[in-house]
């Protein structure tokens, strides 16, 4: 069997690239971020700010719902309808039941 090009293209998944820094307005200036930076997104009526690991906090112009799909699962995952957090940042998860809760 001889294989093409186009049939060997069809066997390949293209790679899909995520964000890995963000430029964010200081002043008349904007500064660049490295995602890797950033311990977590968080969004509030509407105005989605980025918190860095040196205690920076940043507007950033994307809804936490864009920024799931621009940013790296392996690096960053959703824990609340308000939250984006960061792998290595994230300490402790606890369940939250429904059970006794007022």
């Amino acid at each position: 069997m001889r294989l093409n090009y186009e049939m060997l293209q069809s066997f390949i998944k293209p790679v899909k690239s995520f964000k890995s820094r963000f430029l964010f307005p200081v002043g008349s200036n904007r500064i660049p971020v490295a995602t890797a930076d950033i311990a977590w997104f968080s969004s509030d009526s509407g105005v989605t700010l980025a918190f860095t690991r040196e205690g920076r906090k940043h507007v950033v112009e994307y809804p936490l719902e864009e920024l799931e799909q621009l940013l790296d699962p392996r690096l960053f995952f959703r824990i609340s309808q308000g939250f984006l957090v960061s792998h290595d940042d994230a300490k402790k998860s606890v369940p939250i039941s429904p059970v006794g809760c007022n």
